[in-house]
């Protein structure tokens, strides 16, 4: 199955995900499957950013047709950028599929997986907690 966009979006027009790696923040828009984007933030004054979208860097996750509605991203311990797919109820890497959660666990009244969040476990293994 191949998901085509009635309406092509430009850049991240709605965040729904944001994070950050050293200097860059990592967006996410439910807007825009398969992609999440990277912003540096290094020479930018705050607290508020401007994110012209011919300044934000597309990356494409593996299986990017099918990583729809997402709603989260983060970075495991081991520097992977995985997105939150609400739809697939799943963590899009860009290897493609990393975990994938059990129905009954990922869905109540009609509401799915919104939020991520991941910090550094023992031994190099990440802690993950989806809402």
């Amino acid at each position: 199955m191949k998901i085509e966009l009635i309406e092509k979006v430009a850049g991240a027009a709605e965040a729904s995900g944001v994070c950050r790696l050293g200097n860059e923040l990592l967006i996410v828009s439910d807007a825009v499957p398969g992609i999440y984007y990277s912003f540096d933030v290094s020479g930018e004054p705050g607290p508020l950013l401007q994110l012209p979208s011919d300044k934000l860097v597309p990356h494409e996750l593996e299986g990017a047709t099918l990583c729809v509605d997402l709603e989260a991203i983060d970075v495991l311990a081991d520097r992977r950028v995985v997105a939150l797919s609400e739809r697939l109820r799943s963590l899009i890497g860009g290897s493609g599929l990393v975990v994938q959660y059990d129905d009954p666990l990922s869905e109540l009244g009609e509401r799915g997986l919104e939020g991520l969040g991941v910090r550094a476990g023992h031994n190099g293994f990440s802690e993950v907690a989806v809402l």
